[in-house]
């Protein structure tokens, strides 16, 4: 990738994401799904509970946050549910629906400032944890009680959050740079 003055990719570049965190009560409808030790499972830690609207890669923070200080976002309600699922054969998730004009306005305003462009349609989802190394039959035998557990809750997000991914042996580690009220 070449840097240009301007592109947003220069000077103050970070990997960057926009997320929406669920209030408390979703998060405690989480809480409760009894996900049991499985081998090479790492459920996620409840601060860093989220739903990617969009994912930047490296690109300036100045720029994003501008863009997205600006950008006209439209209101909607998030349904997370029904149930507990794999997304490919490493990730165990929550759908999340009705986000979807949302993550499309947040998509829109941030194209120009992105490594590549959106080339996946808006998938909403809140990672529950992630299995480590290969996903063998033992893995996914032992996650079988997870899946299919029941999770119900709604909410009307207020806020849109920019945050920082460093990655990590342990795991990724995420720092919220702007908060953007909705």
């Amino acid at each position: 990738m070449t840097e240009t003055p301007g592109d947003g990719r220069s000077g103050d570049a970070r990997r960057l994401f926009v997320a929406l965190r669920p209030p408390r009560p979703a998060r405690e409808s989480i809480a409760v799904l009894d996900l049991p030790p499985a081998a090479g499972f790492r459920r996620l830690p409840e601060e860093q509970l989220h739903v990617t609207l969009a994912f930047l890669g490296r690109c300036g923070v100045d720029p994003v946050t501008a863009a997205l200080a600006g950008a006209r976002l439209p209101s909607c309600t998030a349904t997370l549910g029904p149930s507990v699922q794999r997304l490919g054969p490493k990730v165990v998730m929550v759908p999340v629906q009705g986000l979807e004009p949302l993550a499309e306005a947040v998509r829109h305003a941030l194209e120009p400032f992105t490594e590549k462009p959106f080339e996946r349609p808006f998938l909403g989802h809140l990672t529950l944890g992630r299995i480590r190394g290969r996903a063998d039959e033992d893995h996914v035998r032992d996650l079988t009680a997870v899946l299919g557990q029941r999770v119900s809750a709604s909410w009307r997000p207020t806020r849109l959050e920019l945050v920082a991914s460093v990655t990590d042996p342990g795991g990724a580690l995420h720092e919220v740079l702007h908060r953007f009220p909705l």
